[in-house]
């Protein structure tokens, strides 16, 4: 299945992209799509563990499974004043 993937910073500019196209197992979880995304790039692997899960502008759990065409968004919690 294929997932659409959509980077916000600093992720994007350690990535060079800020939209991927991801192709997954069937019911992958997004925990899955996190690995491959820490294989691919490895420079964002420190990231991922707190990288929020975010799709059709739901916050979702790491455990929650995906669908085909799914739209993800990884987003960084931001801390500061």
């Amino acid at each position: 299945m294929n997932v659409h993937v959509q980077l916000y910073s600093p992720l994007k500019e350690f990535c060079g992209e800020s939209r991927l196209e991801l192709t997954l197992p069937e019911g992958a979880a997004a925990t899955l799509m996190l690995d491959t995304l820490a294989a691919r790039y490895p420079v964002i692997r420190p990231f991922l563990r707190n990288a929020q899960v975010i799709i059709q502008n739901e916050m979702v759990h790491p455990l929650h499974l995906l669908h085909e065409g799914d739209e993800v968004q990884l987003r960084l919690p931001m801390f500061g004043g």
